[in-house]
């Protein structure tokens, strides 16, 4: 298994990123570098992964070209600030795919899945190992898995105009693109240890998804229909269901169409 490293400097620290071949997962491999006393943060990257995972324990798709990796930053003083990482994610995610991808076909579906198009391009995995965090971040950049239960789509094929016209070569590498999104990401989360939730929520909210919208919550023991119609204080989706009734739904598959299974 290859390995690189390469260090840069944010705003407030120096950022280790470990560059490899092919990984169980970026998740799995950060796990290991954190038993082995590796300072956060940091991140890991891979050009494949054989077992990538994301939420709720599905297979992650992880083929050659497109971005695979995993940021590990110490656990923040509350499992709600901890879990606020995850929007920190997406708006990042948003934000680095806005210099190759149409501002207005970007949007963020609750709570981290980044669409273009209304079809997803990127998704974000949150974990808690000990006292370390792990955002596992996976960005559809020349390719898109096929046979999938929801729209999905890749970079390269909603590349702007500018872009594709110009005479240098703009479409990102995975260890480009990296290199700008951990730097937005670093920045996001500054303001987050900053000013708290409040502002990382107002900026999540320019890009949601269909909120107010119709929306199916799959639960683990139940599914139910509604409209959602706003995103809590502490990153709630907030959903009126059809009796009226106002539920907090902090976990779950969220599909923005009532027709959607």
């Amino acid at each position: 298994m290859g390995r690189r490293l390469w260090v840069c400097f944010s705003e407030t620290h120096s950022l280790k990123f470990v560059f490899l071949d092919t990984v169980t997962s970026t998740n799995d491999y950060a796990v290991t570098l954190i038993k082995q006393g590796e300072d956060s943060p940091f991140w890991v990257v891979a050009k494949t992964q054989t077992q990538g995972r994301g939420r709720r324990g599905r297979k992650w798709v992880s083929e050659t070209g497109n971005l695979y990796c995993t940021g590990v930053y110490p656990v923040l003083n509350t499992p709600q600030l901890t879990g606020h990482l995850s929007f920190v994610a997406a708006i990042a995610l948003v934000e680095t795919l806005k210099d190759y991808l149409d501002e207005t076909d970007l949007s963020i579906k609750w709570p981290n899945d980044v669409l273009v198009g209304g079809a997803k391009v990127a998704g974000v995995l949150l974990e808690i190992r000990n006292d370390k965090v792990l955002i596992g971040v996976g960005v559809n950049l020349i390719n898109a898995p096929e046979d999938t239960p929801y729209p999905i789509s890749c970079v390269l094929d909603n590349l702007v105009a500018d872009v594709l016209l110009s005479a240098e070569p703009l479409m990102p590498t995975p260890e480009s693109f990296l290199a700008v999104y951990a730097s937005r990401f670093e920045h996001l989360y500054s303001e987050l240890l900053a000013k708290g939730f409040h502002s990382i929520r107002e900026k999540w909210l320019v890009y949601a998804k269909n909120i107010p919208g119709p929306v199916t919550v799959n639960l683990n023991l139940e599914s139910f229909k509604g409209e959602a119609i706003g995103l809590g204080v502490n990153g709630e989706l907030q959903v009126r269901g059809l009796n009226g009734t106002v539920r907090d739904v902090y976990a779950g598959d969220v599909f923005f169409n009532a027709a959607s299974k």
